[in-house]
């Protein structure tokens, strides 16, 4: 109602962490990768089969085919076409272990856009889907048969010249004091981020 910023609200938060990042000298990068089914289905077809007996974009179990992405070839050069008019470009889409699973990795950026890109992403290959009379769905599990889906979201931080702060070349394993203590964070809170 005054016109501050709600504190609540997920990009409000971001922006917070990212000032408190700022003031401690440093910068970050983050890349999201998302995986996805897809089914060769219609919104009247899913209701029609009562969300049951899906066709699946490709058939079998084979991550990482080539023959499988280029069967869909008009389907996912529209995403990467698109995507990036919609400035969300992708450093690659290939399929991932599970009938019509894909999997796309977003090109890293600065957080607060990199979440932003998340969001578009999904949305966005939702409408492309339907117009190459597909139904991309990002739900976890669909099929207890079935592998799920998940996604990724890689984190770096350096200084803000560029020296990348989680590398120490004498310290056990090269992790430095910074990566040991950001990575215990993380473990500490994974409750909470998922």
């Amino acid at each position: 109602d005054d016109g501050a910023p709600f504190e609540l609200c997920p990009r409000q938060l971001l922006k917070k962490v990212l000032r408190q990042l700022d003031d401690l000298g440093y910068a970050a990068r983050v890349g999201c990768e998302f995986e996805w089914f897809n089914f060769r289905e219609t919104p009247q077809s899913l209701v029609d089969k009562n969300f049951t007996r899906l066709q699946s974009l490709t058939p079998g179990m084979l991550g990482y085919s080539i023959l499988r992405a280029s069967q869909n070839e008009e389907f996912l050069n529209d995403l990467m076409d698109s995507l990036r008019i919609f400035r969300v470009p992708l450093e690659g889409v290939h399929t991932e272990t599970g009938p019509g699973v894909l999997e796309a990795a977003i090109l890293n950026s600065e957080p607060l856009e990199a979440a932003d890109r998340a969001v578009l992403f999904k949305s966005a290959v939702k409408e492309i889907g339907t117009k190459h009379g597909i139904i991309p769905t990002f739900m976890a599990r669909w099929n207890t048969d079935l592998p799920g889906c998940g996604g990724h979201i890689h984190q770096s931080l350096c200084t803000k010249d560029g020296r990348n702060i989680f590398y120490d070349a004498s310290a056990p394993h090269k992790m430095s004091a910074t990566f040991q203590s950001f990575l215990a964070g993380q473990l500490k809170c994974l409750p909470d981020i998922l």
